[in-house]
């Protein structure tokens, strides 16, 4: 029990809270005082407990949603697997040419990625098949920008990227009438892998194949597949 030593010499005081309310209500709480503490609210743990269990499970959601958004959609095109960019889609093919089709978002019109296998035959090789993307525009070969360069996948397969812009005529040649698609880009690749030649072709308005070239080139060069035997 706590006491208090007066310097005047007098005896120790007790000054304890039981012998406070003692000397103060005479062991009697007045009434005034018992409604307060009657009303007084109680410390409770269940809304510290709630906040708590709201933030685990916040946590978790996040954490669930972090992992499902790192597990990119992949698919496989003529023995070779790619991974779809971030706010890339992948759709439905138009046709049944194309292996895989992804939708571009654009400010002005979306893009389009189509894969195209034809199997060991290799639909006539890689050059032929250049000349023929450079003339799908409506402008001669000199004034469309054109542009290659090679490179290689991680299993030895060989790439050789393409790029070329001005107006791009959309549809087959050869069937049916074009239609004329002015300021676009195309940015091409054609993979040559072992179970033949994968063809891929991003076209859009110049300004979103620009803006996205740098996913389209990451896409094709992370390519996964077999390796190459000569």
């Amino acid at each position: 029990m706590p006491l208090t030593q007066y310097a005047t010499g007098r005896e120790p005081c007790d000054m304890s809270p039981s012998r406070t309310f003692h000397r103060r209500w005479g062991g009697k709480v007045p009434e005034g005082r018992a409604r307060d503490l009657k009303h007084s609210p109680v410390p409770s743990t269940i809304g510290p407990m709630k906040s708590l269990a709201r933030g685990l499970v916040l946590s978790f959601l996040l954490t669930l949603g972090l992992v499902q958004a790192q597990e990119q959609e992949r698919f496989t095109v003529g023995g070779l697997t790619f991974e779809v960019p971030e706010h890339w889609t992948s759709i439905k093919p138009s046709s049944t040419m194309r292996k895989a089709q992804l939708q571009v978002p654009g400010k002005r019109q979306n893009g389009e990625v189509v894969f195209f296998h034809f199997g060991p035959g290799n639909a006539g090789g890689t050059e032929a098949n250049i000349e023929r993307w450079y003339g799908q525009f409506q402008e001669p070969k000199s004034q469309i920008n054109p542009r290659s360069e090679k490179a290689e996948l991680a299993d030895g397969t060989r790439v050789t990227l393409v790029q070329a812009e001005g107006t791009y005529l959309s549809g087959l040649p050869g069937r049916g009438a074009r239609n004329p698609q002015p300021d676009f880009a195309l940015y091409g690749a054609i993979l040559e892998h072992s179970k033949g030649h994968v063809f891929v072709r991003f076209t859009a308005p110049k300004a979103t194949v620009i803006g996205y070239a740098r996913n389209f080139r990451d896409m094709i060069l992370s390519a996964r597949g077999e390796t190459v035997t000569n």
